[in-house]
């Protein structure tokens, strides 16, 4: 996907996409765009009298947000800074234009069929230096380790970090950038084959899945590398973990159904799981209560309800963990099922 290529063009917002927003003032493009991601710091340069033009819209696939946005500058420049991402990475591909990325204390250009990933809960400066057309996409933290863990087999054990040096579209980078024009041309066209409710979820982990696949981050190794295989006594506690999840469930009684010390349970599932018996246990019931709240409502249940059920007696205890993991409170992913 290339500056200039004809299926990329800012058009008419149909009625997948959000109203398009466009202003030259700097303090209301920040507030707009605060509103959408995170807060931030925005500064607009310009010695002419023309002032920069902010333009944005945005549309929705899946838990995806897709965001396309230019900047007209007049012979000026636009500095962005973002303290952090909480609980999302933006995928960004820069259509048309030069800009240059600031992270880990380096400075790196970001010309024009490149792509990049902001990583989450880290700081992001990016530098405006000329006219330029940007395609990124918003993806929770959650879905991307979700799409992780299913991948590795094992539970993501430290928060994915991806590389910061832009990479050229390329052969390796093809399919990544395909996929994500040919969710930007449905939205385009207002048809809903790729964002439409039964196809949207497919569209998004297919996307997620090439991300993990196409950018270096320090799970890399575990992505391109055969898993070694487990010892009978870790299958066997996975087992019974998975099985008595909602039930109460001690260390001993996973080290019994193991039959190994307790010394040889947590180096089988530091190895080979990336956490403890019970770290992991507390992760299946975590991925367990989701994934009712996220049915919604329909059934009755309650926030209480899926808390006991899934083995957490403490609720104070069980939000936090879930808010840790998922970046929301359960009452709020229940709001949303359905």
């Amino acid at each position: 996907m290339m500056a200039g290529e004809p299926g990329l063009r800012l058009g008419q917002p149909g009625e997948l996409w959000s109203p398009l927003f466009e202003s030259n003032d700097v303090e209301q493009s920040r507030a707009h765009m605060a509103a959408r991601l995170s807060p931030h710091a925005l500064e607009h340069r310009n010695d002419e009298c023309e002032p920069v033009v902010f333009r944005h819209r945005h549309a929705r696939c899946g838990t995806l947000t897709l965001h396309e946005l230019t900047y007209s500058m007049y012979g000026g420049e636009a500095r962005i800074h973002v303290p952090e991402l909480p609980g999302m990475y933006l995928f960004e591909i820069n259509l048309f234009g030069r800009a240059e990325l600031r992270s880990d204390g380096e400075t790196r250009p970001f010309g024009a069929g490149h792509l990049y990933v902001c990583n989450s809960g880290e700081p992001h400066i990016k530098r405006w230096c000329s006219d330029g057309r940007q395609l990124f996409v918003k993806i929770r933290q959650h879905s991307v380790e979700e799409a992780l863990e299913e991948m590795i087999r094992r539970p993501v054990a430290e928060p994915i970090s991806f590389d910061q040096e832009p990479r050229p579209i390329d052969s390796w980078t093809a399919s990544l950038a395909n996929v994500t024009k040919l969710i930007y041309n449905d939205l385009d066209q207002g048809s809903t084959a790729l964002v439409g409710r039964n196809t949207a979820h497919s569209a998004e982990r297919l996307l997620i899945q090439l991300l993990l696949e196409t950018v270096p981050s320090n799970y890399s190794h575990l992505i391109r590398a055969p898993e070694a295989p487990k010892p009978a006594y870790v299958k066997r506690a996975i087992e019974y973990i998975h099985a008595e999840a909602g039930s109460p469930v001690s260390l001993d009684d996973i080290v019994a159904v193991a039959g190994v010390s307790v010394r040889s349970l947590y180096e089988g599932f530091r190895r080979h799981c990336g956490q403890s018996p019970m770290a992991y246990l507390r992760s299946v019931r975590l991925d367990r209560a989701h994934a009712e709240l996220r049915r919604g409502a329909a059934g009755g249940v309650s926030v209480t309800d899926v808390a006991l059920s899934n083995g957490f007696n403490h609720l104070s205890k069980f939000a936090k963990s879930y808010r840790e993991r998922f970046g929301e409170l359960p009452s709020e992913t229940l709001a949303q099922g359905g």
